[in-house]
């Protein structure tokens, strides 16, 4: 009798398509499920940063209106209390949603630190300097990762850089 090739066998033609079939469909899911999970992930962290640059913004307008709709004679000592009590609110906002902040102002050519928490004021400065504003990006300084978004309140000339570790949103992306 003749000893049929182990590719001959007739279990080995049923089974190997089946099972072929399956990796394949499993590296699929894998992939486009990884690829979903990842962009759900950066629209997630996109639009928490956007929330608290919203939000502190908002903040601030509200102070500048507050000042505006009070203003009476002595207005340069009213605008710097003004300024100092909205730098203290958004101070404490800042511990409190465990953000960490840099408010410069441009005024006289170069930035020049007007509050900064828990961070070098220079080295994101610079760093905020090559990515665009009112835009969430994420950067790698120092060894690690950051979410920054960077932008503008007008009214009183300031620049706000806001970061955060990227190891805040690492319970999200280990899952």
């Amino acid at each position: 009798m003749m000893e049929l090739k182990f590719k001959d066998r007739l279990w080995v033609r049923i089974a190997a398509p089946i099972i072929a079939s399956w990796f394949l469909a499993g590296a699929l899911l894998y992939y486009f499920v990884l690829s979903f999970s990842s962009e759900f992930l950066d629209a997630y962290i996109s639009e928490n940063m956007e929330w608290v640059a919203n939000d502190v913004f908002n903040r601030l307008q509200r102070s500048q209106e507050r000042l505006s709709r009070n203003d009476s004679s002595g207005r340069e000592g009213r605008l710097k209390i003004a300024r100092t009590k909205a730098l203290g609110a958004f101070a404490e906002y800042l511990l409190r949603y465990d953000v960490w902040g840099v408010v410069y102002t441009t005024a006289g050519g170069k930035p020049r630190k007007v509050l900064a928490t828990s961070m070098a004021p220079d080295v994101w400065l610079a760093a905020a300097d090559e990515r665009p504003r009112d835009k969430t990006v994420q950067t790698f300084l120092h060894g690690r990762d950051y979410y920054m978004r960077h932008f503008d309140f007008a009214p009183w000339d300031w620049g706000i850089i806001l970061v955060k570790p990227a190891v805040q949103f690492g319970t999200l992306k280990q899952k």
